[in-house]
């Protein structure tokens, strides 16, 4: 049974073009000049008809080793391969130049075959997991994590075939960039989302679209503090914030935003004791911070292709501007077995700096540090004190360290910690001294009286 017929098992004939596949092979074999923009669209087996692919590879062969491609190099490079006669022979070849002048519409024949072949593709993801779904053993968190990578790879062979754009295009797109900062800097606004920090926002800008932000310590140190910090300062700016909490409840969260947000008692708030006017101010920041554009995830056993499904719903949805996840040590790896952790760390990093640059959106994971820092006399954290994959650095646009001496050292330092900028791909480094509450629920910037640090 041929390639053609075994696919008419459902009655139905698969996306394809047969004419314009012989259409733009012709045009190759008679104008390598449209060579250069067909390469760069259609991948290896692109073609539906196997005849066209072995015929479109002996092509790329001859065109990758420098050769001139015609009718006669590539009856040639198939004779020297034995797959001439399997083709259809020389006729066929010259039959299919016959059927075009010029290669002037490759470009656009190359898109239709490309997207026939997507289409297919699409087809056999579809009856691949069909089948698997009526195993009575298969897991549906294998079959949708397999179906989340087939669907990004089948976006990534589109993406990766449209159009670059012209020096020209760069360049009026970067000046009306900065025109668009200058109008926010002289406004007193903040390009991205804004920071729970003023000085932060200097260095940074606020939190960029497409950035990948890792925010690291040591436990505690706050990066639970800084992270919720981060999501109710962008709620309140109007930004749509997501926290996928996999370390902590939700609920736990949302005591800590109570706390933080009305200047709560931590200790009566959790032992039910608050005073009248505690539990006034307790209500009043319930019906406050409610109205905020943010959601909290606390679902266990998260990957990131859970994590990336949910934000594409939400992005679609116009409710995703801005993504927490506290933390990727806990960010369940994939099913495939054999890596060490350090590998898994790396693929899990590198998946999230995709997810952050495909919905155009700053994505903040939280990172733990290595034991490392306790054994030095100065305890301020390092770049290289990233725990578990140096892959965090290289992927990160955006690296902060948080400190507590008060830590360390009792009775220094009381309420003040620093954020230490170690990387900062499109801005400077520096360091940042912020205050925090005696609860350590909330972050402030150092000229901002931390409430809830008066007696009770």
């Amino acid at each position: 049974m041929t390639k053609l017929d075994s696919n008419l098992e459902y009655g139905k004939i698969p996306p394809q073009a047969l004419d314009v596949e012989e259409v733009l092979l012709g045009a190759l074999l008679l104008d390598p000049d449209s060579l250069d923009n067909t390469l760069s669209v259609l991948p290896d087996d692109a073609f539906y008809k196997e005849a066209h692919n072995i015929i479109y590879q002996a092509v790329k062969t001859i065109y990758g080793s420098g050769g001139k491609v015609d009718l006669l190099t590539v009856v040639e490079g198939l004779r020297k391969t034995e797959q001439l006669e399997i083709v259809g022979g020389a006729f066929y070849l010259s039959q299919l130049t016959s059927r075009v002048a010029s290669g002037a519409h490759a470009s656009e024949h190359a898109m239709i075959i490309l997207q026939k072949f997507v289409m297919r593709q699409a087809i056999r993801i579809a009856n691949t997991l069909s089948e698997e779904a009526y195993n009575e053993g298969c897991e549906p968190e294998d079959m949708i994590s397999k179906l989340f990578h087939s669907v990004n790879d089948l976006q990534s062979i589109l993406l990766s075939n449209k159009r670059g754009k012209t020096l020209g295009e760069v360049m009026d797109a970067s000046i009306q960039d900065y025109y668009e900062r200058k109008k926010l800097r002289q406004t007193g606004q903040t390009l991205g989302i804004k920071t729970p920090l003023k000085d932060v926002d200097d260095f940074t800008n606020g939190w960029q679209d497409s950035d990948l932000i890792i925010l690291a310590a040591r436990p505690s140190m706050g990066k639970t503090a800084f992270a919720i910090s981060a999501i109710i300062s962008a709620a309140k700016h109007g930004k749509h914030s997501v926290m996928f909490s996999i370390e902590m409840k939700d609920t736990k969260v949302g005591d800590r935003i109570l706390i933080g947000e009305g200047s709560l008692d931590p200790h009566r708030f959790r032992g039910g004791s608050l005073l009248d006017d505690q539990e006034q101010a307790a209500e009043k920041t319930v019906g406050e911070v409610e109205k905020l554009p943010a959601l909290i995830d606390d679902a266990p056993k998260q990957t990131v292709s859970d994590i990336w499904g949910k934000c594409r719903i939400l992005k679609n949805k116009g409710k995703c501007d801005f993504v927490v996840i506290d933390y990727i040590g806990l960010v369940t790896p994939s099913r495939d077995r054999g890596k060490t952790r350090e590998q898994e760390v790396s693929e899990i990093s590198a998946s999230l700096k995709m997810m952050a640059k495909d919905l155009d959106i700053p994505v903040m994971i939280l990172s733990q540090l290595n034991r490392g820092v306790e054994a030095r006399n100065d305890k301020r954290p390092k770049l290289s004190d990233l725990r578990e994959s140096g892959s965090l650095e290289q992927d990160a646009d955006v690296v902060i360290m948080l400190y507590r001496d008060e830590y360390y050292n009792p009775g220094n330092s009381i309420g003040v910690g620093e954020a230490n900028i170690t990387k900062n791909r499109n801005g400077s480094v520096g360091m940042v001294e912020f205050n925090y509450n005696s609860s350590l629920t909330r972050i402030y910037d150092q000229e901002e009286v931390p409430l809830d640090d008066k007696p009770f």
